[in-house]
């Protein structure tokens, strides 16, 4: 499956019925966050390919876990990766703001996750994987920060692919 067609991916994702679909969800989730999931719901499987090519069909997954954290699965087939990351950061901040109004109780916020699949190579770092979350400055840490992201760099794959070969693929998300 072409993983950076954003239609595509969603379509086969996003059927909370399907074993199938949410064995792969769940896969994907834990193969890249530190999250483990019992049951997972998709919260806007709704696709609707008449809208697609006017920017209102919604192509991102998001995901609540039985633990009630949230996590958002976005495709992005090309783009300036510094432009980008501010977008996502602005969803992710969305997604935290939407969860209190003002006078609830702040403890009851839930971390938000989020998942990049980026159709490019990590041109600085040469990673598979790059995350980014909010860090404690003296221990380096990420406890109790809200967000997470992920950015899974698929043209990568094909560099570990020539380094280590196809039959050494089991660990390639621990690369």
């Amino acid at each position: 499956m072409p993983f950076y067609n954003d239609l595509l991916f969603k379509y086969f994702i996003s059927d909370n019925d399907d074993k199938e679909s949410m064995y792969l969800l769940k896969t994907i989730i834990e193969s890249v966050t530190p999250l483990r999931c019992q049951a997972l719901y998709v919260m806007n499987s709704e696709l609707i390919p008449s809208r697609y090519k006017e920017k209102k069909a919604i192509l991102n997954v998001r995901v609540q876990t039985d633990e009630g954290e949230f996590v958002n699965i976005e495709v992005q087939s090309t783009g300036m990766f510094e432009s980008l990351h501010k977008r996502f950061q602005y969803y992710v901040f969305k997604n935290i703001a939407t969860q209190v109004h003002s006078g609830d109780d702040y403890r009851k916020i839930k971390p938000v996750y989020m998942i990049i699949l980026f159709n490019d190579e990590d041109r600085k770092h040469h990673e598979l994987v790059r995350i980014r979350s909010d860090c404690d400055e003296k221990y380096h840490d990420s406890d109790g920060s809200l967000y997470h992201i992920y950015y899974v760099f698929l043209k990568e794959i094909d560099h570990i692919i020539k380094e280590k070969g196809k039959e050494n693929m089991i660990n390639l998300w621990k690369t």
